[in-house]
């Protein structure tokens, strides 16, 4: 069983011997339907503006500075960056405030705000600690896959 890649347009900004430099195009929220105006991640997107997201990929054809081309990601490298990116600092901030309150005596609430950030750093520290180690694993990878 094949499964297609999730596409998204780049523009090259820099050409090297075997590689290639892209820029994500549309770099505000999804950008998957029309419904950006009401959409959460489109609001997101524009209210935290960020550079838009570059990848060094290696050079399978002949481009030029400037040249549109489609770059691919497999979908479960999507899943996988979604549930740890949401879901490891959620169960930091969960596990971090109710161990507080569970080890302090009178259950105070400053206890469980302060165990509840603790729990929130660490787990945004694993998130950041994970997508680095991705970094090297192919299946994160995005590929090249040609012109527009």
């Amino acid at each position: 069983m094949t499964s297609t890649l999730v596409t998204r347009e780049a523009r090259v900004v820099r050409i090297d011997a075997a590689s290639v430099l892209v820029e994500l195009l549309d770099a505000e929220g999804c950008g998957g339907c029309h419904a950006q105006s009401s959409c959460g991640v489109g609001l997101l997107g524009r209210v935290f503006r960020r550079s838009p997201s570059r990848f060094i990929l290696p050079r399978s054809e002949p481009l030029s500075e400037g040249d549109r081309v489609y770059v691919g990601l497999h979908p479960s490298a999507l899943l996988i960056a979604a549930v740890v990116g949401f879901g490891l600092p959620l169960l930091g901030l969960l596990l971090g405030s109710s161990s507080a309150v569970w080890l302090t005596p009178g259950n105070s609430d400053t206890a469980a705000l302060l165990g509840g950030l603790t729990g929130l750093l660490f787990g945004l520290a694993s998130v950041r600690w994970r997508f680095r180690r991705a970094q090297s694993d192919a299946r994160f990878q995005p590929v090249l896959l040609g012109k527009r």
